[in-house]
């Protein structure tokens, strides 16, 4: 008689882990997916800023390369560092493309 409450109570113990840690993962999950898109946003905010910042950088050397030579157009396309800030420029725009564009589709899929 003892054998089988024990086996009954352990059986019961374990159905009860088991709903337990499937809530637990499925929960894990849900939070994860949430903070996931938490950081997206994040790092739109913070690629967009440092877009601008390097706008106003870009903005800045043209303005020096001006005052230098009133044939601007082809100092530009020659000058280093103007090169390495529109190489860059490209990156975080593409940075914050892709970045919009999974957010625009995690958040299609959550409306689904």
């Amino acid at each position: 008689m003892e054998d089988s409450f024990r086996s009954k109570v352990q059986s019961v113990g374990n159905i009860f882990f088991e709903k337990v840690n499937s809530t637990y993962s499925s929960a894990r999950q849900s939070f994860s997916d949430a903070t996931r898109g938490i950081k997206i946003t994040y790092n739109i905010q913070e690629l967009q800023k440092e877009k601008d910042m390097l706008e106003k950088r870009i903005g800045r050397r043209l303005t020096i390369l001006r005052k230098q030579n009133p044939s601007l157009t082809q100092k530009i396309l020659d000058d280093s560092v103007m090169k390495k800030y529109f190489y860059r420029l490209d990156i975080l725009s593409d940075n914050i493309e892709t970045f919009i564009n999974e957010r625009k589709s995690r958040l299609q899929a959550d409306a689904q």
